[in-house]
């Protein structure tokens, strides 16, 4: 009897490891399944981040491309100003000339009428 109810626990704790081995059986597979969807998410993320970084590091080149561009057109429009700075300047001078002998030639013109007799 005794033996018996040695062979009985021992049936028994059998039974018990049976059902714990097929339980962690079943968590493995359940682990390894849940560790390739991770690994499934984590490319997915990857890919999206690195989209996501492309999109942005071309932005940021096409906003350094426009910024050039505006720097170029930036010293062109400096460039002209300059040079109409210094035409304007001409002008000016040519202005100043042309008043200056116009009122020579005026005092030339009315000293020439005072000593004719002309008032």
């Amino acid at each position: 009897a005794k033996l018996e109810t040695e062979l009985s626990a021992a049936r028994s704790d059998l039974q018990t490891l049976s059902s714990t081995n097929t339980a962690l059986e079943h968590l493995r597979t359940e682990n390894a399944r849940l560790f390739e969807r991770l690994t499934e998410v984590e490319l997915a993320a990857k890919s999206e981040y690195k989209d996501q970084f492309m999109q942005f590091n071309s932005r940021c080149e096409s906003m350094h491309a426009e910024l050039d561009a505006s720097k170029v057109e930036q010293d062109r429009l400096r460039q002209a100003h300059e040079v109409l700075s210094v035409e304007r300047d001409n002008v000016l001078q040519d202005l100043k000339e042309l008043a200056i002998a116009a009122s020579d030639s005026d005092a030339s013109f009315l000293d020439a009428g005072h000593a004719s007799g002309y008032t």
